[in-house]
């Protein structure tokens, strides 16, 4: 039972992510210290601005591969950070409301750009999967503007799935997500049903930054076979 709930949160993952936040989403309050990567101080700490680009410079999305990444232990986010961090900001709690030690998630670079700064995190879950995410914060109020699940990957029993990045024409971030889900003998009931048949999925996003810290999605391409 524990394989099916993985794998059936890890397929809705693989389509999530492109669509709209509702009007609640939207709503977002202000956050507690910006969540940085290891050796970044946060401004109240520091006393100091976070850095700004100078005008005409503008920010790219970081690409990762999440085969090969492989984070430093110091730069999980602390549990108790991550619930202030949640009632702070509500729409977090899709993502990380049940954050526990069972899980971890990395805080693996931070970017200034010109009036905002991203952070991107790998959570992961314990024996099964891990996600990719970007979010931008503003650079003055601290709220949060956007977050959005750019990758994923893992595996569980006979589920398996990997996300690999590539850099696009303007800036633009494609992730292509392949999941393969083969027949298990706890697919196949006494009468000689199949449960769930053997299949994989492809789906390719492309994403990109503008100005105002919103990172924008396409879905280009689901199947499968």
């Amino acid at each position: 039972m524990r394989k099916v709930a993985k794998w059936q949160l890890a397929s809705a993952l693989l389509v999530a992510g492109c669509a709209a936040p509702s009007e609640g989403e939207k709503q977002v309050a202000e956050t507690v210290a910006p969540p940085v990567a290891a050796g970044v101080r946060p401004a109240e700490s520091s006393g100091k601005p976070l850095p700004v680009f100078r005008p005409g410079i503008s920010c790219k999305l970081p690409i990762y591969q999440l085969a090969k990444l492989e984070p430093a232990p110091t730069q999980r986010l602390d549990s108790a950070f991550v619930a202030q961090l949640v009632v702070k900001a509500p729409r977090l709690k899709r993502s990380f409301g049940s954050y526990t030690h069972d899980d971890d998630i990395f805080a693996l670079d931070t970017m200034a750009c010109q009036s905002f700064f991203l952070v991107s995190w790998l959570h992961r879950h314990e024996g099964c999967c891990e996600e990719l995410y970007y979010l931008t914060f503003d650079n003055e109020k601290r709220k949060l503007l956007d977050i959005k699940q750019i990758a994923s990957g893992g595996a569980d029993g006979d589920w398996q799935a990997r996300s690999t990045m590539r850099l696009m024409k303007g800036g633009r971030v494609s992730a292509k997500t392949t999941a393969h889900n083969a027949i298990s003998p706890r697919d196949v009931q006494p009468d000689g049903s199949i449960l769930a048949y053997e299949h994989t999925d492809v789906v390719v996003k492309e994403f990109a930054l503008n100005a105002n810290g919103q990172i924008n999605c396409v879905l280009k391409d689901s199947t499968r076979r």
